[in-house]
């Protein structure tokens, strides 16, 4: 699972990584499986852009099976 903080802090697990290096280390953390499936999960407070930048950095590296992980909304009782 990767993580975006509310700092825009990148996290593979628990340990946090430089988005430079990250298409490269997922990759090789799945052995060469390009299609296993990668979940990303961030802060809601983290702009659209830093996300961008981390499924981009998968897809440079052909990681193919980008997966969100979503938190269900709140459906406000009465």
């Amino acid at each position: 699972v990767i993580t975006i903080d509310k700092k825009q802090t990148i996290y593979v697990g628990n340990d946090p990584i430089n988005i430079h290096r990250l298409g490269a280390f997922v990759l090789d953390q799945m052995h060469g499986a390009k299609d296993a499936p990668v979940f990303i999960r961030c802060d809601q407070a983290v702009p659209f852009g830093a996300f961008a930048q981390v499924v981009d950095a998968l897809k440079q590296a052909n990681v193919t099976n980008i997966n969100i992980v979503t938190e269900p909304l709140s459906t406000g009782g009465s």
